[in-house]
């Protein structure tokens, strides 16, 4: 995913600390999953109030690599 995610002021979906900043509202490609394990769904798309998430042609994963990256993660503490 790539763009402003979330509104100005907004809070960042649950699973999603710690992916943004607090000027500027940018998904880290290697510390995103898509919230794979989490929700059916990217969580950033489906909160964006101007539908500003698009997928990056840059940074394709599928299930399999996410799924792996987020058990990565979770044994780094996050």
């Amino acid at each position: 995913m790539a763009g402003k995610t979330y509104g100005d002021g907004d809070a960042s979906p649950a699973g999603a600390n710690g992916f943004f900043s607090n000027d500027f509202f940018y998904i880290v490609p290697d510390k995103c999953t898509e919230c794979v394990g989490f929700h059916d769904e990217p969580q950033c798309a489906a909160v964006c109030p101007v539908d500003c998430c698009v997928p990056d042609p840059n940074h394709v994963e599928d299930k399999d690599a996410l799924t792996t990256k987020k058990d990565y993660l979770d044994q780094l503490g996050r």
